[in-house]
């Protein structure tokens, strides 16, 4: 809030003084309790149907573990489809050419 925190407080104050009934203070009091138990029971409410209650870090853990999970599934996939093509020998052979060198590093002679 923009607002000075005191500001909150003089107005509860000046809303609770407007009640100069005893009786009247104490049932505004009732309702207020209650109103705010309502809203605690719907929040463990809601919290019971979305499940166990989890911190952020959990969450963020568990994601992170999924996601390496994850990619150790896709290189393992690619490396048993694509073994033929990272076995063969023709790859270290294209590296050693000296075009392949100069690509790597410009600066280098092709000789």
């Amino acid at each position: 809030s923009l607002a000075p925190s005191g500001m909150v407080e003089g107005l509860e104050m000046n809303a609770l003084g407007m009640i100069r009934n005893p009786l009247k203070r104490a049932q505004a009091f009732q309702r207020l309790s209650r109103k705010l138990q309502d809203l605690r029971l719907a929040y463990e409410r809601m919290e019971l149907v979305a499940g166990a209650k989890r911190r952020k870090t959990s969450l963020k853990k568990e994601a992170a573990m999924r996601q390496a999970l994850r990619t150790a599934e896709l290189v393992e996939d690619a490396m048993r489809r694509y073994e033929q093509v990272f076995s063969n020998a023709d790859i270290l052979k294209l590296k050693a050419q000296p075009v392949h060198g100069y690509l790597a590093d410009p600066g280098q002679s092709l000789m």
